[in-house]
């Protein structure tokens, strides 16, 4: 009889978004915390997290843009994030 260890692949997919004009935002970072892991969107604003732990907390940034925090407990339902632009005065 073989034994091991199988181990649950948890991911979470989504994609970037405006706030302001609903735009799909590219190359956006994404990064997870405490486990450091994280990808970047593509040029559609889209991404994959892998092997993300229930208590990490998902931190998103584009350059222009209001940085996101956001515990991944709290991640939307259909995966889309939406930044703020920053506004200049």
């Amino acid at each position: 009889m073989a034994t091991g260890v199988v181990h649950a692949q948890n991911s979470r997919s989504g994609s970037l978004f405006d706030a302001h004009t609903q735009e799909a935002l590219p190359y956006g970072s994404l990064q997870l915390w405490p486990s450091q892991r994280g990808t970047i969107a593509n040029e559609a604003g889209d991404f994959v997290l892998q092997s993300v732990a229930g208590d990490d907390s998902l931190f998103v940034r584009l350059v222009g843009y209001k940085s996101l925090r956001l515990a991944l407990r709290d991640f939307p339902a259909d995966g889309r994030l939406y930044l703020t632009p920053l506004v200049r005065t």
